[in-house]
This record gives C-alpha cells, structure tokens and sequence, in this order.
C-alpha cells in the first residue's frame, strides 16, 4: 500500500465510498499519490503541483473516485479509434451518421484523418473513424 514508495508523508488510509485506499506524497518526485482499490484492480493516481490551491484539487479528484452508478453505465463504453480501409464509395458525411460522436461528427472525421476542412477518402486509403 505504500506504492513502493519508502518515505510516504502525509500519508492517510482512504475508504473512498465503500473503497480502501491509501494517499500520500512521494518526497523524492514531490509528488501526490494515491491507490484505491476496486474488485482485482488498482487506480492509481498521481499529481503535483507547486502551488497548495491546485494541491487541494488533486486531493479533491481522488475523493471523488466512486463507483460507477446504474443510471452512469452509459458513459462506460467510450468511443474508440478504429482503422478502415475505405473502398472509395463513402465520403464523410455517410460514416459520420455512423457514428456517435456527438456533435460535428463529419468534421470530426476529417480533421481525425487529416483532411479538414473538404478532403474526402480515396480508394485504398486507410482512415480513422470510431464504433
């Protein structure tokens, strides 16, 4: 629990909604760590700041790690980049309705694949798009 960390100061046990932990700073790096345990994993955090204010928002985030909410389960599956290679026949517009991102999804792709602001995939080419 001390992140193999040998001289931890400022060191205090968490119990993060149900969630054991440990925090603490690491003297060597002047950094602010922390490990909060759920199921088999570990997350660890890490943060530093000079400045006290931005200290107290690290520590601030890593009171705020719960777990996630039925209502939140949404929010768990991320989009994710995928490469195609494009068969010449889709342009921007038609994969961008196939996909979730949310807003300006046609620029999106294009500035993903380097072809903002008007650039259209060719045949053979291999583009970025999300599922």
């Amino acid at each position: 629990e001390d992140l193999g960390i040998t001289d931890l100061q400022q060191s205090e046990a968490l119990n993060q909604f149900g969630l054991p932990g440990y925090m603490g700073i690491d003297p060597a790096r002047g950094e602010r760590r922390a490990v909060i345990y759920f199921n088999q994993r570990a997350f660890i955090f890490t943060g530093r700041s000079d400045d006290a204010a931005f200290d107290n928002q690290i520590v601030e985030s890593i009171r705020s790690f719960r777990p996630i909410q039925r209502g939140e389960q949404v929010f768990a599956n991320p989009l994710q980049v995928v490469w195609i290679q494009s068969d010449g026949r889709q342009n921007y517009a038609q994969l961008a309705r196939l996909t979730r991102i949310p807003e300006y999804a046609e620029q999106v792709l294009r500035l993903m694949n380097g072809d903002y602001p008007a650039g259209e995939p060719k045949a053979g080419e291999w583009i970025k798009i999300t599922n």
